[in-house]
């Protein structure tokens, strides 16, 4: 595991460095606590054992003397209880050493206080905790407890500190490297996936996980499957405007250049202008849809929403293509339900349903029949146009969703396959679909909404 200063700046390094000192910081609180836990009960307890000592031999110098006191010490330091921890000291106003283990005696020790001195015990320096007082006659008397296996314990204590303190620290920078590795290998995956995908290899994904990258991973290919649809559609586009905008174009220039052959001609070049305005029309049209959709799929007109009812507006579709149906020799039929209110804008939804009847009249043939129907299916209400003409195999129903999609390759049918992309476009601008169905024969169209 190598780390050079540049990589601190990563916010791995740093969830490492954090995870360390966290680690570090939690083996220090509980190694602290345990060991003054530990110190302090030793510590309670050679407190609690030298003043019931001290009370003991007190209570029997006073009661019985100094001789009864020389014995009970004696006995004290024979009975084999605690013997080695034990400190007693008896001693003459002139500080001769009457009973006791210890050697000499401890000047530097004052009276009726507990302390910490260092005695002579057993002819050896010993670190002791010590009550002493002077009696009338000037006797003294010393009890005290050695320290000498506390003060071992305190340094096993922290010797075991140390250790576990360096156990912890080489733990934590192995548990860091683990965890970097894991935190590191999705973002390289993710790196390395955009590396390729940036000159122009849009069919790269990352790989499935289960671990919390999965959402992510989930996220970013779905990203990508829209960017690649998105590009996929642009070409699509622009293959499709390039052949579009060529044939008027070229109808046009070869209009043009036969009038400007016969300069006399006024009538020839008059209609030849005529034409050619209308073929501008029909390009400008084409430009107006596509400023819808792009319109419609940015969002921009949504604050035009009002509550609105797809009955008012099939009867008005209705109304508008029933005389257009029947010079076509196509009845038209209209089925409301009883009611089918939603949110949008107006003009945007009689467009979707201009463009649905439009569609049903280009292809059903004479003497069929269109069905304009609203329906409420649970909390959405539907506009829907179905017809008996030749209609749309199911394979390519996601496919004339998106602009220039025909289903006449060599364009020789008139349109330019905008009519759909457009019902579909102000369908998810009104956070609704467009559903397609095999009508059998002919084409369901179904606009379906959010209820109001």
């Amino acid at each position: 595991m190598r780390f050079g200063l540049r990589s601190f700046h990563s916010v791995t390094a740093r969830l490492i460095l954090g995870y360390s000192l966290l680690a570090l910081a939690s083996m220090a609180v509980l190694s602290l606590t345990i060991y003054f836990d530990i110190t302090g009960s030793l510590s309670a307890e050679s407190s609690v054992a030298t003043r019931h000592l001290f009370a003991r031999l007190d209570h029997t110098y006073r009661a019985q003397g100094g001789r009864a006191l020389a014995a009970t010490i004696d006995q004290l330091l024979q009975d084999g209880i605690d013997t080695d921890r034990e400190i007693y000291l008896y001693a003459a106003p002139d500080h001769t050493l009457l009973a006791g283990n210890l050697t000499a005696y401890p000047a530097a020790v004052g009276m009726d206080r507990m302390q910490r001195a260092l005695v002579q015990r057993n002819g050896q320096p010993s670190h002791a905790l010590i009550l002493a007082t002077r009696y009338p006659d000037g006797a003294v008397l010393m009890v005290g407890w050695d320290l000498s296996n506390q003060t071992d314990m305190r340094r096993m204590l922290t010797q075991a500190m140390i250790a576990g303190s360096g156990v912890a620290l080489l733990l934590s920078f192995l548990g860091a490297g683990i965890f970097r590795r894991l935190i590191s290998a999705p973002i390289i995956a993710i790196r390395q996936t955009a590396n390729q995908i940036g000159p122009g290899r849009l069919d790269r994904r990352l790989p499935p996980s289960r671990d919390e990258f999965a959402k992510l991973n989930d996220d970013i290919n779905a990203m990508l499957d829209r960017i690649q649809s998105l590009v996929d559609g642009v070409r699509t586009v622009s293959n499709a405007v390039a052949h579009d905008l060529r044939t008027p174009l070229g109808r046009m220039r070869a209009r043009l250049e036969a009038a400007l052959q016969q300069p006399g001609d006024a009538k020839a070049l008059a209609a030849a202008a005529g034409q050619t305005i209308a073929d501008i029309d029909g390009l400008i049209q084409i430009f107006d849809k596509l400023l819808t959709i792009a319109q419609a799929e940015t969002g921009a007109p949504r604050s035009q929403f009002i509550a609105l009812d797809l009955n008012r507006l099939a009867h008005d579709l209705f109304e508008f293509y029933d005389l257009a149906a029947e010079d076509q020799g196509i009845a038209l039929h209209l089925d409301p339900c009883p009611q089918a209110p939603v949110l949008g804008d107006r003009q945007l939804l009689m467009m979707a349903g201009i463009n649905l009847l439009e569609n049903a009249l280009k292809y059903t043939p004479a003497g069929g029949a269109i069905h304009l129907e609203t329906r409420l299916e649970e909390t959405r209400a539907a506009l829907i146009v179905s017809d008996n003409g030749p209609g749309i195999p199911p394979a390519l129903f996601d496919a004339v969703r998106r602009p220039f999609i025909r289903l006449d390759p060599a364009r020789q049918t008139p349109g330019n396959g905008l009519g759909l992309a457009i019902v579909s476009a102000m369908a998810q601008l009104h956070d609704g679909e467009l559903r397609l169905e095999d009508n059998g024969p002919g084409l369901k169209a179904s606009l379906l909404l959010p209820s109001a």
